[in-house]
């Protein structure tokens, strides 16, 4: 930076690049994070609430239905260890679908 006079113009040029191009960076690390980053960012508030509340509960991807987080009353209910329901799919806890008679 030899030129340390800039107009206000320049400067606005200048801060506007560097938020086109941080703004690019987090789209950029945002497609790069699993996809259950975004329910972590989700529940950071919400997180302290899910372990006190007396029911069970639980939160699964739509796409495969595997278990991202359980809180402690659902392991209770369900007899299995917090890595035990995060290592399952939410079928994995479905009663089979009853046969029909032809």
């Amino acid at each position: 930076m030899t030129d340390t006079r800039k107009t206000r113009a320049q400067l606005e040029e200048e801060l506007a690049a560097l938020r086109r191009e941080a703004a690019e960076l987090r789209n950029r690390e945002a497609s790069r994070r699993p996809p259950d980053a975004a329910f972590d960012d989700v529940t950071q508030g919400s997180r302290a609430l899910f372990e006190v509340i007396d029911d069970a509960l639980f939160v699964a991807r739509v796409r495969d239905g595997r278990i991202v987080y359980a809180n402690p009353q659902c392991t209770r209910l369900l007899g299995v260890t917090q890595p035990q329901l995060l290592a399952a799919s939410f079928y994995d806890f479905m009663p089979p679908a009853p046969c029909r008679s032809a």
